[in-house]
């Protein structure tokens, strides 16, 4: 899959503020000419939001990791075929909050799914498409907690899991920001939601537009 466009995900815990820096930065891109869109997983199409939905709905919960992996897979299929990979040849960037990366995470590490039957999944899905940059918000489990309590509305299934899960999953995306090095940085997630910003603005800027 060749594009044109720059196709940018942003990872992390529950509660890092990845939906109100997406929306920032993609303000700041479109700002300064570069047509610019944001989806999320899963979501971003009427099957994905069914998905997502259904998975996280503490009512009647997925338990298999396996079928949890290939539903998420299903709707990033759609996703990029039917959002994703048309803007992109389009020359539009896409900023996603969440990609494949957090299926290595949530069904990988913290269920135990084989990480090598993911990336099987991965490459029959996707074949070799890759972001161009992903970046993970890196904040301490204290403060996700903290912003995960002071969120409006319900709470879904994740919310409810006690630190120890978030402090596994912060270690988690780490150690993945190790393994995908050639594309993957992170970036602090604590202070103001300006500083966090001009940030992820900076690496952008240094890993893409300056590069």
């Amino acid at each position: 899959m060749n594009s044109t466009g720059k196709f940018i995900t942003l990872e992390g815990g529950d509660g890092t503020g990845k939906t109100t820096q997406i929306r920032l930065l993609v303000e700041y891109l479109n700002s300064v000419g570069i047509k610019t869109i944001a989806t999320r997983e899963p979501g971003g199409t009427e099957l994905g939001e069914k998905v997502r939905q259904l998975l996280r709905s503490t009512a009647d919960p997925v338990s298999d990791p396996l079928v949890e992996v290939l539903l998420f897979f299903a709707a990033r299929r759609q996703l990029v075929k039917q959002i994703i990979f048309p803007a992109l040849q389009s020359g539009i960037w896409v900023v996603s909050d969440r990609f494949y990366d957090s299926s290595l995470i949530y069904q990988g590490v913290m269920k135990s799914c084989s990480i090598e039957h993911i990336m099987n999944i991965k490459h029959i899905v996707m074949e070799n498409f890759e972001p161009d940059l992903t970046i993970v918000l890196d904040l301490s489990v204290k403060d996700m907690l903290y912003r995960i309590n002071q969120r409006q509305g319900g709470r879904d299934l994740w919310d409810n899991m006690p630190p120890d899960y978030h402090k596994k999953v912060r270690d988690g995306f780490k150690k993945l920001a190790k393994t995908f090095s050639f594309r993957t940085t992170i970036v602090k997630a604590s202070g103001p939601v300006d500083l966090v910003q001009k940030r992820l603005r900076d690496m952008v800027r240094e890993k893409l537009i300056l590069k």
